[in-house]
């Protein structure tokens, strides 16, 4: 068993807490594409004993994609590696890019699974946030999802919003019971360097909120995910029945999986690897026929601390 993760660099627009790998500039896209197709291949010789279960397009924003970028990617994927015959295929997707079009598209091209970056349902904090889409899409989005015929269909929140009251928060959690989903990812916004956020907070613009407000909102969603049987299988994450994350899983449990593209990490045996966090300079390299990659062999101690470390998230 074995996943791969396949990182798309791009977004429209920097959201407000992100440190994530991408760019904005959207010029060069076609010629990434090229090379993240080419990494597909030129990294399928180590993988041919292993059998695939699980992909997963993450980033950046994969919902970016044409159709034929979108297609050129997976096609590599399906033609380069053993495949089962039912493989959980995800995509990150932002709701202003989700529409019946796109949604039946990528159903023909074997998506089966969305990650839905919703965050939010209030304006005024997806502003916040500078997110791309309105709260209008992140209503919308998923309806739109379920009619094209994604129905397992990962929701993201996040809590945790210097302007967020734990009263606001069990609304937010309320409107989850009008829509038909599978799987919830819930995250504490986090305070990353070399972000507008970190800037805010520095400066005294932004005032993170105390421990005592992140416990209320935490209890809150582990409340209503009790009360809408959602299973609690991770820190961050929870699922209807047998609707857990396989890929994800396979993080927290050691699975073999292959990082493609910019900065994406990978896993194998005893070995973790990375490729350059650095667009040109990945592109460079894989035009030259190499994989930018760094590795680092664990040691015993390294293992068991991952071990346990897991073994605590989940």
């Amino acid at each position: 068993m074995a996943g791969i993760y396949i990182h798309i660099p791009f977004c429209k627009q920097r959201c407000t807490y992100c440190d994530f790998h991408f760019s904005t500039n959207l010029s060069y896209r076609e010629r990434m594409i090229a090379c993240i197709v080419e990494e597909i291949h030129l990294a399928s010789k180590s993988w041919e004993e292993d059998t695939i279960e699980t992909i997963y397009l993450g980033g950046g924003t994969p919902s970016l994609l044409t159709p034929e970028e979108m297609q050129k990617v997976l096609s590599a994927v399906q033609s380069s590696y053993n495949i089962n015959n039912n493989p959980e295929v995800t995509i990150e997707a932002n709701p202003d890019d989700i529409d019946s079009k796109s949604v039946n598209n990528w159903v023909k091209f074997g998506v089966n699974r969305l990650s839905i970056g919703l965050q939010a349902f209030s304006q005024n904090q997806l502003e916040w946030m500078n997110r791309a889409h309105n709260a209008e899409q992140a209503l919308n989005c998923v309806q739109i999802a379920n009619e094209g015929g994604i129905t397992n269909l990962s929701l993201d929140l996040i809590y945790g919003l210097p302007n967020l009251s734990t009263k606001e928060w069990k609304k937010t959690l309320d409107v989850l019971s009008d829509l038909q989903y599978t799987h919830l990812s819930s995250y504490i916004l986090t305070v990353e360097e070399k972000t507008a956020l970190k800037h805010q907070v520095t400066t005294g613009q932004v005032k993170p909120v105390t421990d005592e407000v992140l416990e209320e909102q935490y209890a809150a969603l582990c409340e209503y995910a009790v009360q809408n049987d959602l299973e609690h299988y991770e820190i961050s994450n929870f699922a209807k029945p047998g609707f857990r994350s396989k890929h994800n899983s396979s993080y927290w449990n050691r699975v073999a999986y292959l990082g493609i593209g910019p900065s994406a990490h990978g896993f194998k045996g005893n070995t973790r690897f990375w490729n350059v966090a650095n667009n040109h300079r990945y592109m460079t390299a894989v035009e030259n026929g190499d994989i930018p990659r760094e590795e680092e062999v664990l040691t015993k101690s390294d293992i068991l601390n991952e071990q346990i470390m897991g073994g605590l998230r989940k």
